[in-house]
């Protein structure tokens, strides 16, 4: 199913739009970050991140962060939902008549009554005709957000950072489709401002039992809420939570509609908490905010030696002190969206297409689901894919050069960037990392392997060393580099991944 929605969005922008929302484990990003990695500057005490990241499928991923003090829970996919749909408009891509959105099925972030109140709201107010919420099951980890995760994590492994702005920055840069990062300072306080409009959980309590969800707009005007019990049942009824058929479910009170008037007369502040103190002996002592300003005295020196500009590194460490200076204070902070995403949505404009016949719209959707069948067995078994499915990750067989000096049959890469830039010099190339066998630890580098052995060897990516020369106790550093752009003509292979 998910592939099918992802092909749909790219093959039919004009039709249909898919996201993908995920938070990633952030706990090895915490700040001060270094690649070289002691008991100094890993016993210190550190300001945590998270990263949230959404994939707008066929335009482009985007990661946010921000300071894990921050209350979480349906606020922060309320937030993206919204940022996301504010930079759409920003770049003037209009929305389609459907939205299909993928979704960690966990109901602490994503799976409850707030977040499709919010995805209700964009129905009612036009900025969609018709959403369909898709709840991932347990094991969906190898999707393309979580390949993103993947990247962003090995590539920060040797960059030191120290700032949001800087996490931001190496984010950025540690794969090609991400085109935006961002820093969050602050959510909207959905969840308490809509409350008090939705249903309790006496009528809303089976939302947790299934994974398909639809809101959409009726010919009558009516926005109704449907589920399905099968997740993958493309043609079955939708109905509500007790499986009556064309049945909706009743999430507003009133079955009212959220519209404009409602974002207008939101008044209840987001509140950030200070860092927690504790009394002794009748003295109130802030023992957080001392041990995270000590562990940035301490972080000093190293942070000075790095660069040689101290200009910027007084800079930095100032902006670290910052950071948790506004940490350590309640802060309260009022609705501040822009509305007229909402007031005066931009929709794709209409087209007159040619009526086609329920028969051939039935075979259309039966082609469709077949080559997204095929193509998730092939991810799954390992299995070639075709020209046509090269992307951004996707592992490629390319012909050797006849003058290699190690007289490998075929040489392996990683597909970095694909540029689709008609007027680009490099247009239909490919930017790729070239992997090498991995040799055994007794094995000299400079030995060679025969055709049976490189066939049967595992593979790495090709790296370069380097070393600080500022440190003397550095140690060289593994950088992932991108080696060459190619063309089509010389890929043998395509395959998802290495087994």
């Amino acid at each position: 199913m998910y592939g099918m929605r992802v092909m749909e969005a790219k093959h039919f922008p004009q039709n249909v739009m898919s996201w993908v929302i995920d938070g990633s484990d952030a706990s090895s990003w915490a700040l001060a970050h270094f690649a070289q990695v002691t008991h100094d500057t890993q016993s210190q005490k550190k300001v945590r991140s998270k990263v949230y990241g959404v994939i707008v499928h066929g335009h482009w991923a985007s990661l946010h962060t921000f300071n894990s003090v921050l209350p979480g829970g349906t606020n922060v996919t309320v937030e993206i939902m919204h940022r996301t749909l504010q930079r759409l408009r920003d770049e003037g891509k209009p929305t389609p008549r459907i939205l299909y959105v993928q979704l960690d099925n966990t109901c602490k972030d994503n799976k409850s009554k707030y977040v499709m109140s919010y995805l209700f709201l964009l129905v009612c107010c036009g900025v969609f005709d018709e959403i369909q919420i898709f709840f991932f099951e347990v094991g969906h980890t190898h999707c393309d957000q979580d390949q993103i995760f993947s990247r962003s994590s090995v590539h920060l492994v040797d960059k030191d950072f120290f700032t949001f702005e800087q996490l931001c920055f190496h984010l950025k840069n540690s794969c090609s489709l991400i085109k935006y990062t961002e820093h969050i300072e602050f959510f909207t306080n959905w969840r308490d401002n809509v409350h008090d409009h939705l249903n309790g959980p006496t009528l809303l309590s089976g939302i947790t039992r299934h994974r398909l969800f639809r809101i959409k707009r009726m010919d009558n005007g009516e926005v109704l809420f449907h589920c399905k019990r099968n997740a993958h049942d493309t043609e079955g009824p939708w109905h509500d939570f007790n499986c009556v058929r064309e049945k909706s479910i009743p999430l507003t009170v009133d079955n009212k509609q959220l519209g404009v008037d409602f974002l207008e007369q939101m008044t209840v502040p987001y509140v950030i908490p200070g860092l927690p103190t504790v009394e002794i002996n009748g003295t109130v002592k802030e023992v957080e905010y001392t041990q995270f300003m000590q562990g940035i005295e301490k972080l000093v020196p190293k942070i000075q030696t790095l660069y040689d500009n101290q200009e910027r590194a007084t800079r930095i460490i100032n902006t670290m002190k910052e950071e948790v200076e506004k940490m350590r204070l309640t802060r309260s902070f009022q609705p501040a969206w822009m509305l007229e995403l909402y007031t005066n949505p931009l929709r794709v404009s209409t087209v007159n297409e040619t009526e086609i016949s329920p028969e051939e719209l039935s075979e259309f959707q039966r082609i469709m689901k077949r080559n997204a069948v095929d193509k998730l067995y092939k991810l799954e078994n390992g299995l070639p894919l075709s020209m046509d499915e090269i992307e951004e990750l996707t592992m490629l067989l390319v012909q050797a050069d006849p003058e290699d000096s190690n007289h490998y049959p075929f040489w392996i890469c990683e597909v970095c960037k694909v540029e689709l830039d008609p007027t680009s010099p490099r247009f239909n190339q490919l930017q790729v990392c070239w992997y090498e066998p991995k040799r055994a630890r007794a094995k000299s580098s400079s030995a060679t392997f025969t055709t049976a052995q490189y066939l049967n060897a595992g593979f790495a990516p090709q790296v370069s060393s380097s070393t600080d020369k500022r440190d003397k106790h550095s140690k060289a550093r593994l950088k992932k580099r991108i080696a060459d752009w190619i063309d089509k003509d010389c890929i043998l292979v395509v395959f998802s991944h290495l087994i």
